[in-house]
């Protein structure tokens, strides 16, 4: 399987990755003091992403430094990439909102 897929063909500005590069990516976002905002989770059908209407999302909490909030969002979207689980494991792909 890829590892990065273009989500363009389903009218939505942003690619979707394998759960391997998702982790990987969420500590670049990280390093680079890029909070995630969330993200969704795709399935692989017939080679095509389909959204599964799963998702996560973390708000910036008021009193919360911009980089209390971005080690926070990334623990939270690694945790959530991390757990998720799926019968179809190499099939799932998720999208980060940064």
């Amino acid at each position: 399987m890829d590892s990065v897929f273009n989500l363009n063909g389903l009218g939505i500005n942003n690619v979707a990755y394998s759960k391997c590069e998702a982790l990987r990516m969420i500590g670049c976002f990280e390093e680079q003091g890029i909070p995630v905002l969330g993200g969704d989770v795709f399935l692989l059908k017939d080679n095509i992403p389909s959204l599964t209407y799963d998702n996560w999302y973390c708000d910036k909490n008021p009193q919360e430094s911009n980089q209390e909030y971005v080690i926070r969002s990334c623990k939270k979207a690694y945790e959530y990439v991390s757990d998720y689980n799926s019968d179809d494991f190499n099939k799932v792909l998720f999208s980060l909102v940064h």
